[in-house]
């Protein structure tokens, strides 16, 4: 791997391997994973790792390049407002007690942008009704309506996120129902029976793309080439992209 700032994960993981104790820990002597090779090896393969670094990738990107990105993911986000990041804490205020857990999840003026991270595992109906159920308690929350727009990434294309084997996004749209969101919430038990209506109307029509891991890496390539190096303050920036596609080649998930 070139070193770059996803780099500085791994050791971090290499430290806490090594020295559990700092978490209140102990190595357990009967773990499959006897050395730190193995458990680097195991993390990145996971998709919870991936989603952790570009988690600090889009919190440290400028608002206007991410909205330039976002542009060329999906035909229907044209904004040019702010996006801001919505941590943990700030999905707490929603009051779903972790019923659902976005990999990323911006909010602006107009619009609430959620991305899902996919390398082996499948998505569903389930859980786009997850998706919107978030989308429609940040609303409640805000006492506002947003356009909603889902982004899903993933390796090959579309038709090969579903469980349900959907071949397109017309299709997955049509076949939402109410009957898919259930009474009360799994995590939390929220009671969704009064939300129901609403929560199928924005699942129905939130805008739903997706990206491919290698064009995604070659959106950030585009960015590493127009952004002028000759700035100083433009470094940063260059390093955020390089670092990011530093991690999907490792991963072997795009071709540099």
């Amino acid at each position: 791997m070139k070193s770059s700032w996803n780099n500085e994960y791994y050791d971090i993981m290499n430290f806490y391997y090594w020295e559990p104790q700092h978490l209140g820990k102990i190595k357990n002597p009967n773990s499959k994973i006897q050395s730190i090779h193995d458990a680097l090896s195991h993390i990145a393969k996971m998709e919870v790792s991936l989603n952790h670094q570009f988690n600090l990738f889009f919190q440290l990107l400028p608002s206007v390049i991410l909205n330039d990105i976002l542009n060329k993911i999906d035909n229907n986000y044209i904004s040019t407002d702010r996006l801001s990041y919505q941590s943990i804490e700030d999905i707490n205020t929603l009051n779903l007690n972790d019923a659902t857990q976005p990999d990323v999840f911006f909010k602006s003026n107009k619009d609430l942008v959620a991305i899902e991270f996919k390398l082996g595992t499948k998505s569903s109906i389930e859980q786009i009704m997850k998706y919107a159920t978030l989308f429609h308690f940040t609303e409640l929350h805000h006492e506002m309506e947003f356009a909603h727009h889902l982004i899903y990434v993933g390796r090959d294309n579309f038709s090969t996120m579903f469980k349900e084997k959907f071949f397109s996004i017309d299709i997955v749209q049509s076949a939402i129902e109410m009957a898919h969101i259930p009474d009360t919430t799994k995590k939390g038990y929220v009671n969704l029976i009064p939300h129901k209506e609403r929560i199928t109307k924005i699942a129905k029509n939130l805008h739903l793309s997706f990206v491919s891991y290698q064009e995604l890496y070659n959106i950030f390539s585009y960015f590493v080439n127009y952004i002028d190096a000759s700035n100083p303050f433009s470094e940063t920036i260059i390093k955020l992209f390089s670092g990011m596609n530093n991690e999907l080649v490792f991963r072997e998930l795009v071709r540099a």
